[in-house]
């Protein structure tokens, strides 16, 4: 009778989850949500609610509940690899890399070519700066899923962390390629071009981004980086401000403005972005070690007397 009992409790759960499923499909979240709710309610542990459930609340912006509801579905189904792989993406979404690569490696441990763990791993590591175990896990990515933007973006930022920057602008290139609307692979390949010193084609795929997204700061960062490249600081600047409009607490945006200003002898305007940036980010090396510069006035000229109009 228990067993039986139990039996319809699931089929009801289930029917709740295929109900919730139809309504996100029909594009109403508010009642998927809440008929998800209903299922978990009913099956605190059901595997397929705290999924569905988890990525309801993420895509509803409560990340820190979608990580909760995935951390449980992980601890009670510790050898599924899209759970441990989902948790990994949120924990990597809220910038706890450190959570994300051990996740990542989880999932690596389960299924060692999963190809979307594989680019989720190197890029985590490229932003902690691990560039040389990054560009062996976007390798493999890569030896996976060879037309997979998002791999040849993992591997051309290892690649740039590296330092080999001819090999970042060939896999930025391939991504752009592959997804030529994919803002970011512009973005990267216009930094890769500027890191080699070819200012034009930066300032060209610099362009190709902004038009994509106008709204994205990345995308103004790296035309202004362009610019500097082709020695015209006040269009750098104005880059710079209108990425500052975008973020205004953007270190990189604050530095880059002020160095332009600098270069077009703006002194007092230059070291408010420096100051910004120390108030942002005290270790910066650079705001440091150009607010002398910024902050130093040029000598004034004496005034010359004025010379006489007519024969004294």
């Amino acid at each position: 009778m228990i067993a039986k009992a139990a039996s319809a409790l699931s089929e009801t759960a289930d029917s709740l989850l295929e109900a919730g499923v139809a309504r996100h499909a029909a594009g109403d979240s508010v009642a998927a949500e809440d008929l998800f709710r209903q299922a978990l309610t009913l099956e605190p542990d059901n595997p397929t609610a705290l999924y569905l459930l988890g990525l309801a609340r993420f895509e509803a912006g409560a990340a820190a509940e979608a990580e909760l509801l995935l951390q449980h579905l992980a601890e009670l189904k510790p050898d599924h690899a899209q759970a441990q792989f989902t948790l990994a993406s949120i924990r990597h979404w809220r910038d706890d890399r450190a959570g994300a690569i051990a996740t990542y490696r989880r999932v690596l441990e389960l299924e060692p070519t999963h190809a979307a763990a594989l680019v989720g791993i190197a890029r985590a590591l490229s932003e902690t700066a691990e560039h040389a175990e990054a560009l062996v896990a976007a390798q493999l990515a890569v030896a996976q899923t060879p037309n997979d933007a998002g791999a040849q973006m993992a591997l051309a930022a290892a690649w740039r962390g590296l330092g080999e920057v001819r090999h970042a602008v060939d896999a930025f290139a391939l991504a752009a390629g592959l997804a030529p609307d994919l803002v970011a692979a512009h973005v990267g390949l216009s930094l890769a071009l500027a890191d080699a010193g070819e200012a034009e084609p930066a300032k060209f795929s610099a362009l190709r981004a902004v038009s994509l997204d106008p709204n994205l700061c990345d995308a103004w960062l790296a035309l202004g980086t362009a610019l500097r490249g082709l020695h015209d600081p006040q269009a750098a600047a104005d880059a710079f401000e209108h990425a500052l409009q975008l973020d205004p607490n953007r270190v990189v945006a604050h530095l880059n403005r002020g160095l332009a200003l600098i270069e077009l002898e703006k002194p007092r305007e230059a070291a408010a972005h420096l100051h910004r940036v120390l108030e942002l980010d005290p270790t910066s090396a650079k705001a440091h070690a150009n607010l002398r510069p910024a902050t130093r006035s040029r000598p004034r000229r004496r005034p010359s007397a004025p010379w006489p109009s007519s024969p004294i």
